[in-house]
């Protein structure tokens, strides 16, 4: 009896862990998404200011906008990684869960 109570524990704790990893990553990537918008909106929005002549052109705003559009497309390659760390996730909490159907399975019915 103890045996199966150390097991529906340690199965709960390896849950819990694909849980709290899986929700690590979404966040990780709400963020990255979101700062990867703002990056491409700012960087192309000072772009078309200073090709409008609405800005005077300087280095430095040359420097900024190449910064912030290379930055974008930095944090989407970042957002990318954590949509693959997220599938990952679901798809080992989909095979414990499986494990554990097919195991609860196996030792109601012995036919």
């Amino acid at each position: 009896m103890k045996e199966l109570t150390l097991e529906r524990h340690l199965a709960r704790s390896k849950d819990d862990a694909v849980r709290k990893s899986r929700m690590l990553w979404s966040i990780l990537l709400l963020f990255t998404m979101v700062g990867s918008a703002v990056c491409m909106f700012v960087g192309l929005s000072i772009s078309l200011l200073s090709w409008l002549d609405v800005i005077t052109v300087s280095a430095t705003i040359a420097y900024l906008t190449v910064g912030l559009l290379l930055g974008s497309f930095s944090l989407i390659f970042l957002a990318a990684h954590c949509m693959d760390r997220v599938t990952s996730a679901d798809k080992a909490e989909r095979r414990e869960r499986s494990e554990r159907s097919s195991a609860k399975g196996s030792l109601r019915s012995p036919r």
